[in-house]
């Protein structure tokens, strides 16, 4: 249905076009077109005539006042549109009103709609609905208004059927419900959300939108009793309630109302009625009138005073409960400063005592804050001024320096993380210093790193402990090389003279000792190749050659040191590659002796080289005692051995992955390793392609 609303002529001719139009031109369920339309206002009588064929009276509600004679026309327009022309049964209209006028605080509508009910005037604007009796008025009057769990059955009730063909009649349960779940639309309770989600599934959508027409009419007839302070319901009306008291007390105390307050006014004008009609046999009536008149004027000011005191009562328990709650804020925010000071103090102690100095870059605007500790390791006077990374970068060696922005780099860009050894030039006395620096990015805004903090202190000491290491490790090594050498040559001779003389003891002794000193010289050339490592000697000599028949050779070479195990090289394709043939040959060396050390006999040993985007990417598989986790990246570090009671029956000093790593590095590629405790381990390294070295 479309609601539309207009007026036109001049100033003072109303043409009323408040109308209820169908959809289509059919007419629905018989009922006539609803228009008020074409007839214009020639006067007051005029009006009131046309008002009086139609409810039977002339309501206060639409009488002209002198200044706006347009208002009541557009109200009377608004009535027969949503009211009186308004397809919903008329009684179901009558009775709805009534009920819904119990909770306005002006009691003018539900006592002149009470009088449309009992026959004086005509209910909804038909006459020929039949009056109803004064008990069945206060019946619906009695009727209390359905909440909380009470409304929750109702709700449910009224969900569990079907749509409704047509409204129920009246004194009925169901008509009950409907306008219990109305009540709450109209006053906006808290469960008005519910009731109207009820009454969309209950009524079909045309009965359902002449509903909320009819509650908007119910509101404004409300609204504008309350506005008009002088309306007076009629005579007849008066006279009845003047009669009939207990009808009066539910008109004007009823508990259920929407304001739960007493009219005090109404009830005071329904008591003078009374006094009047005994007049003359009351002595003083006057006088007692006055008294009660003033009796309720002070029973009413005491009422709104004791009111006004609990509310203040209640609003200085509010303001009492806020102070403690900010005395208990101060308490907390006090303590909390002093756990910040004292753990800020921890904090300094603790980096004080391990000479350690702290960072803090902003990276949007380049500024770096240092502890003092910081300036310290740098030879500077600590002081507040703002630094960025180039005044940082001008005191690193400059050999270090291309290193440490590439390693910073790949920290902001992808891994978040830092860390580096480099060296320092002091500023105060020009004295070369290793640092080691750590650094994680803490901020980030749409992805991009804008704050990175982190930590740097000195290892110039330990640097020369490692270097005097090295020193002797090479010394050691270079001086082992010699005796290596003429044993193993010695052993093979003895070992031809045994042969030549059948001494089988002999010979088996010597093939021990020949394998041993193997071992001694594969330590040896182990120690040198770290010594070369750390002076950045390790020499490499680049060629072409097929890594397929290198791993053949390898496997070859390994197989006779241990039958127990199945070595299995799958790659049959022809690989080139451009590298040091003896390096990666070592490296596959490495690898392979692992696997068959850490894998229990008799199993499978799975070499493989496939060619990929990047280069060419050799694995080897075993299915032995797997790696932990978390010294997956330590394994490759100089000297390191896991200490566990399986790896501790294993010989060997922590030299050969360490090695592996640098050849891999040196030859542009990467090693790495997959692993799961128990279950095995596959190290991986990959060759890039020529144009990568």
């Amino acid at each position: 249905m479309k609601l539309q609303v207009g007026y036109s002529g001049d100033r003072h001719l109303y043409n009323r076009k408040l109308r209820f139009m169908p959809s289509t031109n059919q007419n629905h369920n018989n009922k006539p077109t609803i228009a008020i339309s074409g007839t214009q206002i020639k006067g007051k009588d005029q009006f009131y005539a046309d008002i009086k064929s139609q409810i039977g009276v002339v309501p206060d509600f639409f009488k002209l006042p002198q200044n706006k004679p347009e208002t009541p026309d557009a109200l009377w327009g608004f009535a027969v549109s949503a009211y009186l022309d308004n397809p919903l049964p008329p009684l179901f209209k009558e009775r709805l009103f009534v009920y819904l006028s119990r909770f306005c605080e002006a009691k003018y509508s539900i006592t002149r709609h009470l009088g449309f009910l009992i026959g004086l005037g005509h209910a909804a604007g038909e006459s020929s609905i039949p009056p109803q009796s004064i008990k069945e008025v206060m019946t619906l009057l009695e009727r209390n208004l359905h909440r909380d769990q009470n409304m929750a059955t109702i709700n449910k009730v009224l969900l569990d059927m079907p749509a409704l063909a047509n409204l129920p009649q009246e004194e009925t349960e169901l008509e009950d419900a409907i306008f219990a779940c109305t009540t709450h639309v109209f006053l906006q309770t808290e469960e008005a959300a519910n009731c109207l989600n009820v009454l969309k599934h209950v009524l079909d959508d045309s009965t359902f939108q002449y509903l909320l027409v009819f509650l908007a009419f119910v509101r404004t007839a409300h609204y504008w009793s309350i506005l008009q302070q002088n309306l007076r319901v009629g005579d007849e009306i008066e006279e009845l309630l003047a009669i009939h008291e207990k009808l009066a007390e539910l008109l004007f105390k009823d508990d259920e109302a929407y304001s739960y307050q007493i009219n005090n006014a109404l009830l005071t004008e329904l008591e003078s009625l009374r006094m009047e009609k005994l007049a003359h046999e009351m002595v003083g009536h006057e006088e007692r009138v006055v008294r009660e008149k003033q009796e309720a004027l002070i029973s009413k000011t005491t009422f709104e005073l004791n009111a006004r005191v609990k509310q203040l009562e209640g609003a200085n328990e509010e303001i009492r409960n806020a102070r403690r709650a900010a005395l208990n804020l101060m308490e907390d925010a006090v303590l909390a400063e002093e756990n910040i000071k004292m753990l800020e103090e921890r904090y300094r102690v603790a980096l004080d005592s391990a000479n350690m100095g702290t960072w803090d870059w902003n990276m949007d605007k380049d500024v770096i804050v240092w502890n003092e500790e910081h300036y310290h390791l740098l030879g500077l006077p600590a002081d507040s001024s703002a630094r960025n990374l180039d005044f940082f970068f001008q005191f690193v060696h400059e050999n270090d320096l291309d290193l440490l922005r590439m390693v910073l780099q790949k920290a902001i860009l992808e891994t978040g993380y830092y860390q580096m050894e480099f060296r320092i030039e002091r500023a105060d006395n020009g004295q070369m210093r290793w640092m080691t620096s750590f650094g994680r990015v803490v901020a980030r805004n749409g992805g991009r790193a804008t704050r990175m903090v982190g930590v740097m202190f000195d290892i110039t000491e330990r640097k020369k402990l490692e270097q005097q290491k090295d020193d002797f490790i090479g010394i050691a090594s270079h001086e082992l090389r010699t005796p290596v050498t003429s044993i193993k040559a010695y052993t093979e001779i003895l070992q031809e003279l045994c042969e030549e003389d059948s001494y089988t003891q002999g010979t088996e002794l010597l093939k021990k000792l020949d394998m041993q000193v193997d071992r001694l010289a594969h330590l040896v050339r182990s120690l040198l190749d770290t010594t070369k490592i750390s002076e950045g000697q390790l020499s490499f000599a680049y060629q072409e050659f097929d890594l397929t028949k290198l791993i053949n050779e390898r496997v070859d070479d390994l197989r006779p040191t241990s039958e127990e195990h199945n070595l299995v090289f799958k790659t049959k394709d022809k690989l080139s590659v451009f590298a040091d043939k003896e390096r990666i040959g070592q490296v596959l060396i490495n690898l392979i002796s692992n696997a068959i050390k850490y894998s229990p006999k008799g199993s499978d040993i799975v070499i493989n080289a496939i060619r990929t985007d990047e280069g060419i990417e050799v694995s080897v598989k075993d299915y032995g005692t797997g790696i932990p986790s978390e010294i997956k990246e330590k394994i490759f570090e100089r000297f390191y051995r896991a200490r566990s009671s399986q790896t501790d029956v294993f010989p060997g000093i922590g030299l050969g992955l360490y090695i592996a790593a640098e050849i891999m590095k040196r030859h542009g590629g990467r090693i790495w390793v997959e692993s799961e405790q128990n279950k095995g381990s596959v190290f991986y390294f990959l060759l890039p392609n020529q144009n990568g070295l």
